[in-house]
């Protein structure tokens, strides 16, 4: 570090300070006595702790923002030194350096909804100088293309689409259209070559099957009729719509897509409040025209009906492979009659594919190909940031120089050209996967424990939700517990992923388990979340189910409060996955859920809990408390002390209590032992005051029949109290004194700057 030549002053002295502190404790450690080396670790790890935040950042952090309508909406934060790139080799690298990673967005402070993660992402992050990127290839699956893009835009002007009527929108422009972007202005980058000519480009994102994770879908047209002038029914300006009111195409001409099939015909659905015919009437309100309101019975000043028709599409199983089941969702050709790539507008609304009777706007994209020159000893991508970035302003204001201005006005009072300034610095850069991969998720949720409340009630209504990818499913809603059990599994299907097998393996997208709670009035609230990545399957073969483990629940600030007992397992969908051979087999039903594997569900015995409840001590502020104990579901309470000042002993006949519960005979399944001061006040008012958790009871078991029978030890609580203004001590005051009259060293002491005295 000292012959570094970039090395600064600071960082010469903080490896000094290291290395000093490095060689002290390995004197101590040869002179250590094995009596006191529990505490004499701790004292090392404090002052090496002391010494191991770095003062000052080289780099800062790498931020990501997820920006909709020109604003910043979330972010996510990556420390640089996690995806810095090294020469030295992959130990000198950062740990995510090439990896793909999970990155979970947050709301900037204030902003958003509370307890809510906007958005996650799948990344590939590389940080390193330009000059090493030769060999640099993020992607081991899938190929890389560069476009330039532009969107022409047109205008229906006296029923004829072309540029009058565009008013402030250019011919060619962004996406957004704003700026200007004419194809003869894109000019190849330096290191980079036009592959081909401008094309139009099918707006396949427009064409997504949004039913792609589902094995039947219902199609819904809604027939719609007016009244005329004599009072007869007839077909209405937009026959078919949607239930929004949109116009749709008529039933007779929907098709079904590639890879679906339909059981049966359209029929009018009758389930709801319709007349013997399926209709229901309403009052057009302009300027829509369609009622607000709508009434199964008719009526003679209604002038709108509707009726619903309904038909049930199928997916074909097995009947496309993976590939084709992918490329029948996109389709690739505009249909018979329609002109090519066009997308419509109707005031402000979505774009469609096909023109409405409303739609006054349209466009296309444009796009050409950029592909890269021979080696150039950097990677190419590099070679593109402000590639397309022109001289704009320049550009245009020499055109306005140009033009003549009639009635011979000075260039001051002229109009400056509505021009943004952003330049369109980056082509496109998409990537592109030919080989969709499918998983099946098995997450198995048993219990959570440690879920300290100040309610009377621990946990009211207790329900798990699994975050997955773009999936979530809930659990069953629980009755109040303080130790929810579950014994349930989530089964997700059909989960798309594009990226490498192995890249999944080695890093898997990370699952999100939230403990929510819902009160009598049916609010929600989230009470923490876990999070932690799957096992990855590839080849059944090998796989065993993964053992369930206590995963900490986070709440706000990073406080770790209660656990939760699960285990998630992600398997590859292949072609020698037979029927036979699905893991959902092995997975059994009841009661309208999947429960536990056989192999993973804990043995339960039926064991009573027998508790003698004496009385309280050292309780300051008290006004009729009363014991409150809970063990999963089943609790049981004392009678309150009525005169706790004078006798703070419970009444003789509470003092027992007994509880029959289902325990599960392994440790690691054990429910803690909750037991709570409740505090009665005037007019009804409970507060608890203060809980206590015996973890495990299985130190405690006894057989009061048997012979060799010995009386179990008293345990050891956990004691969490609930009163904000009282001062938790760090060390007791005997310990303090001790140290401060030098009569007793502890070395747990010996650090925390305590200050010494004579008596």
């Amino acid at each position: 570090m000292t012959d570094q030549p970039k090395a600064t002053s600071l960082d010469r002295k903080r490896w000094q300070l290291r290395s000093l502190l490095l060689q002290e404790l390995a004197q101590k450690a040869k002179q250590a006595m094995p009596r006191d080396m529990v505490a004499t670790a701790e004292d090392w790890l404090y002052r090496l702790n002391a010494v191991l935040p770095e003062p000052q950042m080289g780099l800062p952090d790498v931020m990501i923002w997820l920006v909709a309508k020109e604003q910043r909406v979330a972010y996510a934060q990556v420390p640089a030194h996690s995806v810095l790139f090294s020469r030295a080799g992959a130990l000198h690298c950062g740990r995510l350096c090439g990896k793909i990673q999970t990155l979970f967005l947050q709301y900037p402070e204030g902003e958003g909804q509370k307890d809510v993660l906007p958005a996650h992402l799948r990344v590939c992050m590389w940080l390193g100088n330009v000059t090493d990127s030769k060999d640099l290839q993020l992607l081991r699956q899938g190929d890389t293309a560069v476009y330039a893009e532009t969107y022409e835009n047109q205008a229906k002007y006296k029923d004829q689409w072309g540029q009058q009527g565009l008013y402030r929108c250019p011919n060619f422009s962004d996406v957004m259209g704003n700026k200007t972007l004419p194809m003869t202005d894109f000019q190849p980058p330096l290191g980079w070559h036009w592959q081909d000519s401008w094309t139009v480009e099918p707006q396949r994102r427009l064409l997504l099957d949004i039913d792609i994770n589902k094995s039947q879908v219902l199609e819904e047209v809604y027939e719609n009729q007016g009244r005329d002038a004599r009072g007869a029914w007839g077909p209405a300006a937009i026959p078919n719509t949607d239930v929004n009111g949109q116009p749709m195409e008529a039933r007779e001409n929907v098709k079904c897509p590639q890879g679906w099939h339909f059981k049966k015909d359209w029929v009018v659905e009758l389930n709801h409040a319709v007349d013997s015919k399926g209709w229901e009437y309403g009052v057009g309100i302009p300027p829509s025209g369609l009622p607000q309101v709508w009434s199964p019975v008719e009526k003679t000043y209604h002038s709108c009906r509707r009726r619903r028709w309904a038909r049930v599409r199928f997916r074909n199983r097995g009947a496309l492979s993976r590939e084709q089941e992918t490329v029948s969702f996109l389709q690739l050709g505009p249909a018979e009659g329609e002109e090519e790539g066009w997308e419509y507008d109707a005031f402000g609304s979505k774009f469609h594919l096909h023109p409405q009777p409303r739609s006054r706007f349209r466009r296309r994209c444009w796009r050409r190909r950029l592909a890269p020159d021979k080696d150039k000893g950097v990677a190419p991508v590099f070679l593109l940031e402000g590639s397309l970035a022109q001289d704009l302003k320049y550009r245009a204001g020499k055109e306005e120089d140009s033009k003549p201005w009639p009635w011979g006005l000075d260039r001051q009072f002229r109009d400056p050209p509505r021009q943004d300034a952003r330049l369109p610095n980056m082509p496109f850069i998409y990537c592109t996967f030919n080989k969709p991969h499918y998983y099946q998720l098995f997450c198995y949720i048993y219990q959570a424990r440690n879920l300290v409340s100040n309610q009377i009630l621990t946990f009211q209504g207790p329900f798990i939700r699994v975050v997955f990818l773009n999936h979530s499913q809930c659990t069953q809603t629980l009755r109040s517990s303080a130790g929810p059990t579950w014994a349930q599994t989530l089964i997700f299907q059909h989960l798309l992923l594009y990226e490498n097998p192995q890249d999944t393996k080695e890093s898997p997208p990370l699952v999100v388990l939230e403990l929510w709670q819902r009160d009598s009035w049916g609010k929600e609230s989230l009470w923490g979340r876990s999070m932690w990545p799957p096992v990855v399957w590839l080849d059944l073969q090998n796989r065993i189910l993964p053992p369930m483990t206590w995963h900490p629940l986070v709440k706000e600030l990073g406080k770790e409060e209660g656990e939760i007992l699960a285990s998630c397992e992600l398997i590859l969908q292949t072609e020698k996955l037979g029927e036979k051979q699905l893991p959902i087999l092995s997975v059994p039903w009841k009661n309208g859920a999947y429960t536990l594997p056989k192999s993973i569900q804990p043995t339960i015995k039926r064991m009573a809990i027998e508790i003698l409840a004496w009385g309280l001590r050292n309780m300051k502020k008290a006004s009729s408390p009363q014991l409150l104990v809970e063990f999963g579901e089943e609790s049981l309470r004392t009678e309150p002390i009525r005169d706790f000042q004078t006798n703070p002993n419970f009444p003789e006949s509470e003092s027992v209590l007994v509880l029959i519960v289902l325990m599960p005979t392994e440790e690691a399944y054990a429910l803690p032992l909750v037991v709570k001061v409740v505090d009665n006040w005037a007019f009804g008012q409970q507060t608890v005051t203060g809980q206590a958790n015996i973890d495990f009871l299985q130190p405690y078991f006894c057989d009061p029949w048997a012979q060799d029978y010995v009386h179990p030890k008293l345990p050891r609580l956990s004691e969490k109290k609930h009163q904000d203004d009282e001062y938790e001590h760090e060390v007791d005051w005997w310990s303090k004194l001790f140290w401060a009259t030098d009569e007793h060293k502890f070395l747990k002491y010996k650090y925390k700057d305590y200050h010494t005295l004579k008596v």
